[in-house]
């Protein structure tokens, strides 16, 4: 994650990708450790909204935990230079973990789509497994984020599924 201020940064660009927001449960070898903790019961519920709220792509308590563990030991870092932790460790490990998740994510959606669309040509709805794929392809172009995954997905698509749409190829 960039060093900017958490205004700076919730201001600046897309608003509120899960890049800046989700940090993996596990580290790239699947390694976690469970945390349990006491708080006011204020907190929780108002998590529960922020969660509710879905403005922010926050999925669990334990998403909006871990983002606020990070933050808060990048402040801690920030404003105490000389404290022996190492950040850059934390972020990199972070980075790779988002990278491996976004692979597993691409392949499961793949997957899924594949699946979908085979089960509906199987049983003689080919006009409905075209209009989800010409669906799926006409939203990922409309993305303005200009990201290589939407990219990935969306060349994906028209790989597989060109065959239903001829004007793909």
């Amino acid at each position: 994650m960039a060093k900017k201020s958490l205004l700076k940064e919730v201001l600046t660009g897309p608003k509120y990708t899960k890049e800046d927001f989700i940090i993996p449960v596990s580290d790239s070898k699947g390694h976690s450790s469970p945390l349990g903790l006491r708080c006011r019961s204020r907190y929780i519920r108002t998590m529960h909204e922020v969660l509710a709220a879905g403005v922010f792509p926050y999925k669990t308590v334990s998403d909006i935990l871990r983002h606020a563990i990070h933050r808060h030991l990048e402040w801690l870092k920030e404003i105490e230079p000389d404290i022996p932790i190492s950040m850059t460790y934390l972020d990199a490990a972070v980075d790779i973990a988002r990278v491996q998740q976004m692979h597993l994510d691409f392949l499961n959606t793949i997957q899924s789509v594949s699946t979908t669309v085979n089960q509906l040509v199987e049983v003689g709805m080919e006009g409905e497994a075209k209009k989800m794929v010409r669906s799926l392809i006409d939203r990922m172009e409309a993305d303005p984020l200009e990201d290589a995954w939407r990219k990935k997905f969306t060349k994906e698509l028209k790989e597989r599924f060109g065959h239903l749409l001829p004007e793909l190829k």
